[in-house]
């Protein structure tokens, strides 16, 4: 198969009675706001949430850089595969085409679901989750250990916090955002962005203009024992 055999192929068909090709997703997006929407993800969940989890396993600063230069080089290939299966295969679904060129339309269902279910909807419960826990290190109400309600359920409670309501308003007010509009979603995950962006730059500042008001401590820093060894621990911050 060429590209021209590729090109023909993904041409949206006529409709019947002759009434022209049928209707496509509208390409809201730029340029500006994809690049922005990327770095909001990996900010996002690899440098605020994941980064304390790494130096817990790998301590020493060089170690910590070759996890970072190693996940960024595999990032990039991920990045330029997708890149180059768009062009090949310009299809609204994402992953749902792909894996339907390749592997047929089972798998591509099953992933669908999956996805739907369990892995974009996962992802959004972790974000919210840290969201409410970071809240409620500025706001005492939305802290993880002020419980709002408890449910006895058998011999298990449910309980209720702050954290987690701050969770499901932040899901609530982001999906309300996005309900308006491609542009609306747009404009606030850019803003979003550009202000992590900049909480990055100004720690980075002060790490070099402000002074430690103490020194670390060597029993905080202390690893933890992983009896597989280096290679589990690299494996870990991986």
């Amino acid at each position: 198969m060429n590209e021209r055999d590729v090109e023909t192929r993904h041409q949206p068909p006529a409709a019947a009675g002759g009434r022209g090709p049928e209707p496509e997703l509208e390409r809201r997006l730029g340029a500006w706001d994809a690049t922005l929407l990327v770095i909001g993800s990996v900010i996002g969940t690899g440098i605020f949430i994941t980064s304390a989890d790494i130096a817990r396993v790998l301590p020493d600063a060089r170690l910590l850089m070759l996890v970072w230069i190693v996940g960024g080089l595999l990032s990039l290939a991920g990045a330029l595969t997708y890149a180059e299966l768009g062009v090949l295969f310009p299809d609204a679904g994402g992953m749902y085409s792909y894996l339907k060129e390749a592997y047929g339309p089972l798998p591509a269902f099953l992933f669908g679901w999956v996805s739907f279910l369990v892995i974009m909807s996962g992802g959004i419960a972790a974000l919210a989750v840290a969201f409410g826990v970071y809240l409620g290190s500025f706001f005492g109400y939305f802290s993880p250990d002020n419980v709002l309600a408890t449910v006895p359920l058998g011999g298990w409670t449910w309980t209720f916090s702050g954290a987690q309501l701050a969770a499901v308003l932040a899901i609530l007010a982001l999906t309300a955002i996005n309900y308006l509009g491609v542009r609306e979603g747009a404009w606030v995950q850019n803003l979003l962005t550009l202000i992590k962006v900049g909480a990055i730059v100004v720690f980075c500042v002060l790490g070099l203009v402000v002074s430690a008001p103490e020194a670390a401590s060597a029993t905080a820093a202390s690893p933890v024992e992983l009896p597989s060894g280096l290679l589990a621990a690299f494996g870990i911050g991986m």
